[in-house]
Order: structure tokens, then C-alpha cells, then sequence
């Protein structure tokens, strides 16, 4: 979980301003795994109402480190 958790916030930080902006139901280029997660949860909700992919951004980091922990076991 360290060593998955270690950096992933910066990659983030690196796609902050597409993440930043409103979710369209068509993907995005963004190249981390946690940055497409984020958008993927919100991507059918994008349509209707406005959300960025900042919205699922807990969720998208505890299964990448739930993913990590789980992968070494």
C-alpha cells in the first residue's frame, strides 16, 4: 500500500487541470490509472448534470491502493 500510495498523488497533481474540468461521457486523455478510473465513475453522470472526475477521486485512490495490496498477497 506505501509503495503504491508513494507518488500517486503527484501523478495526479500532473492531470489536475483535466481532472478539474467537466466530465464528457467520451473519454479523455488521461494517462495515469487513477485518472481514468476517476473519469470512468463519472463519465455516465455527464450528460446530465455538471461533475468533474475530482468527485470520484477517493474512491479511485483506496481501489488503487485496495488493488496494490491485494495483487502482493
Amino acid at each position: 500500500a506505501v509503495r503504491r500510495f508513494t507518488g500517486l498523488l503527484d501523478e495526479l497533481c500532473d492531470e489536475l487541470p483535466e481532472l478539474r474540468r467537466a466530465a464528457h461521457s467520451e473519454f479523455r486523455t488521461l494517462e495515469g490509472a487513477v485518472a481514468r478510473r476517476m473519469h470512468a465513475a463519472v463519465a455516465p453522470f455527464a450528460a446530465t448534470h455538471f461533475i468533474t472526475p475530482m468527485a470520484a477521486v477517493a474512491g479511485a485512490v483506496a481501489e488503487e491502493v485496495l488493488g496494490a495490496m491485494t495483487a502482493s498477497a
